[in-house]
């Protein structure tokens, strides 16, 4: 299910998250975190797909696994508030949204370390919705931390480095940092050029 997402074939993804669930669902407990993080996974593949009300009721079943008495799972719960963001930000409630992924990432925090996807996702999106916010201090912070995050764990060409670093150039456009912004996006497009096949000069 995680491939397909990453890959946005949202509509792939979501079929594969429900037959993992049926699957799942046979062969082990219901209220094991397993089950969890596919069902947060799916309503992220359904709110994409703008499938409000099939996210939601997934989402819900969620929301009361975290409740007591099964006790908390960091992981789970961390995917739980960013999938929560992003029915929030379909929703057009961008400070929801913030909320929501910095409660993402104090969970995130206190996971030593914290799962690589959920963590970066939870990191671009929390810099993304608080560029929409009009908090680019924020947002630059973010972009940054990612991009050094990055940059250790991939490298400085690779392609999810180069962007994360679309979102820095188009805060520092924002904040009339012209030249920084025009910087960032051309090293951008050489970095990607050689995975897009395009010559670069």
């Amino acid at each position: 299910q995680k491939t397909f997402s990453g890959l946005t074939e949202h509509q792939a993804a979501i079929a594969e998250g429900r037959l993992a669930l049926r699957a799942g669902e046979a062969m082990m407990p219901s209220d094991t975190a397993q089950l969890a993080l596919i069902r947060v996974n799916l309503v992220m593949d359904l709110n994409e797909m703008s499938r409000s009300k099939e996210a939601q009721a997934e989402l819900d079943i969620v929301q009361r696994w975290l409740a007591p008495p099964q006790g908390k799972h960091h992981e789970v719960e961390a995917t739980y508030w960013v999938a929560r963001a992003g029915m929030a930000t379909s929703a057009l409630d961008g400070k929801q949204g913030v909320k929501n992924l910095h409660q993402a990432l104090q969970i995130l925090d206190m996971m030593q370390p914290p799962p690589r996807g959920i963590e970066e996702q939870a990191m671009m999106a929390y810099a993304d919705a608080s560029r929409m916010a009009l908090d680019y201090v924020v947002a630059e912070k973010y972009f940054r931390k990612l991009i050094a995050l990055q940059e250790q764990r991939y490298g400085v060409q690779a392609a999810r480095t180069c962007y994360t670093r679309l979102g820095l150039s188009l805060t520092y456009s924002y904040l009339d940092r012209v030249d920084e912004a025009i910087a960032i996006a051309l090293a951008r497009v050489r970095c990607l050029a050689p995975a897009l096949g395009i010559e670069s000069s």
